[in-house]
């Protein structure tokens, strides 16, 4: 980013036993780090892996929805741009509202509560251990912070990755392979392919699944880098700057958070990666994440709506399933839906717009500055605008806010078609509908709104007596208040 024909193989011996964890790097240097295996087993469960967002300003934050079981370890990854080696700076992170050891990151400093890993002009990779403070079956927000210490610290953020060993008692064994480092591909040195060495045996005949997770930062599109496995060419423009997480979310900003199927292209042993810049002038892969599922005799492809494992009884089940089915909503995995976690205004935008199967529409300009025509939600956001669902304040939208109970009934209400009932209704009636012990902390710009969506049954409180105005509202509440708008319009 920003800132012939060596070849340099790093060829990563056994660091690990299974289930081990090598020593990291914490250092920085101009041609990177090596990637490098720091852990690697087999477990009964899965291993949870999201991340995105892309280049942008501190402070910065990123929600991850993560699924149901036993965290037996969960690591942090961060990466943040310096401007220059020389420059000095520092990283403060907040997971769950608990705040990690502060990093300093530079060329001479790159030290503190975690690993670093720093190359190139000043492109630092950071991993944290934040075993004890994921929440499973729970949204999980990471709050960013960087300053300048000296020099000119640029401290803008490339984006974020969580992983996640969760053990699950019924689930089929998943083995998985995890290297971090930051290899700095570039052509002052000139350095310019990289290649790593996941150790180990596959029994490649027993695979049902296998899937590659590669991140890199600094990528760019259409400068044609290549990404080989077992010498087969698996992708060219592999780090084209951008990616997709696992809600759908996409980016375009030297952020590359990619997920590949490689069912069928392994090796019995040792699989090899390499990595090439091809016209790239800075490349950096800085994770790569190797997941195999083994058959089992009851292995069959798990249905949309009706083989999540953590609705079987739960209230929302039914219309959960109905709208997995129709295709209005999606679990976070194959095998999850997060019913109790957390949906953002984005996310919401979605569901409403797929639920009155409106057009998904590009208005050739953002009406929120904070959704640009990039935004992976920026097409569902500006059809809900258009036709009045939804509004922002000061120009922006916040879409990775979590979505209050105040905020969806608005929505609810305007989808519904009851605008001008809203501006009938007297402050008697609205405080008669309303009667919550908590009705004087809904907004005054909501409370209509909310009475209305009472009214119509649309929404009922969180608990007796209590409407829970500002509390974020949950997936199932979510598709469950959208399902009686439907009823209602129909």
């Amino acid at each position: 980013m920003f800132c012939k024909n060596k070849k340099i193989i790093i060829i990563m011996a056994f660091l690990v036993m299974l289930g081990g964890t090598a020593v990291a790097w914490a250092d920085y240097n101009f041609d990177g780090q090596p990637l490098q295996v720091i852990r690697s087993e087999t477990i009964k469960g899965e291993l949870f892996v999201d991340g995105g967002k892309g280049l942008g300003p501190s402070p910065y934050f990123r929600l991850f929805q993560v699924p149901s079981g036993k965290v037996k370890w969960a690591r942090l990854y961060v990466g943040v741009w310096g401007g220059n080696s020389d420059n000095e700076g520092e990283l403060t992170t907040k997971f769950n509202n608990t705040e990690l050891a502060a990093v300093k990151l530079g060329k001479a400093v790159a030290t503190g509560g975690a690993e670093v890993y720093g190359a190139t002009c000043g492109t630092y990779w950071v991993a944290c251990d934040v075993s004890k403070e994921v929440k499973e079956a729970s949204v999980n927000r990471v709050d960013l912070t960087t300053k300048s210490v000296s020099g000119n610290f640029d401290g803008r953020l490339y984006g974020a990755v969580l992983v996640a060993a969760l053990e699950q008692a019924n689930r089929p064994e998943v083995s998985y392979w995890i290297a971090e480092g930051n290899v700095g591909l570039n052509y002052k040195t000139p350095l310019n392919t990289a290649t790593l060495t996941l150790p180990g045996s596959v029994a490649v005949d027993d695979v049902e699944r296998a899937d590659l997770t590669t991140v890199y930062v600094a990528g760019n599109k259409g400068d044609q880098d290549k990404l080989f496995l077992n010498g087969q060419l698996l992708a060219v423009d592999a780090a084209d700057g951008g990616g997709q997480s696992l809600a759908g979310e996409k980016w375009e900003d030297y952020f590359d958070f990619d997920l590949r199927d490689v069912t069928g292209k392994l090796a019995a042993r040792d699989n090899q990666l390499t990595f090439d810049r091809g016209d790239d002038t800075y490349l950096h892969p800085v994770l790569v994440i190797l997941r195999t599922g083994a058959k089992t005799q009851e292995s069959t492809p798990v249905q949309q709506g009706t083989g999540f494992t953590d609705i079987e009884n739960h209230w929302a089940r039914l219309v959960i399933e109905e709208f997995t089915r129709a295709g209005i909503i999606k679990g976070i995995n194959g095998q999850e839906f997060l019913p109790d976690g957390l949906i953002t205004r984005a996310q919401f935008s979605v569901l409403l717009v797929n639920a009155l199967k409106l057009t998904p529409i590009d208005s050739g300009k953002s009406t929120f500055g904070d959704v640009p025509s990039g935004h992976w939600s920026y097409r569902f956001v500006e059809t809900a605008a258009a036709n009045g669902l939804v509004s922002g304040s000061n120009g922006k939208f916040n879409p990775d806010l979590a979505v209050t109970r105040q905020e969806m009934t608005v929505m609810l209400v305007r989808a519904a078609g009851l605008e001008k009932d809203v501006r009938q209704l007297g402050e008697t009636e609205v405080n008669t509908v309303l009667n919550f012990q908590d009705r004087d902390k809904v907004a005054v710009w909501a409370k209509p709104y909310a009475a209305m969506a009472a009214k119509k049954g649309f929404v009922k409180g969180i608990k007796p007596g209590l409407f829970g105005p500002l509390e974020p509202a949950t997936r199932a509440q979510a598709v469950v208040m959208v399902k009686k708008l439907l009823d209602f319009k129909d």
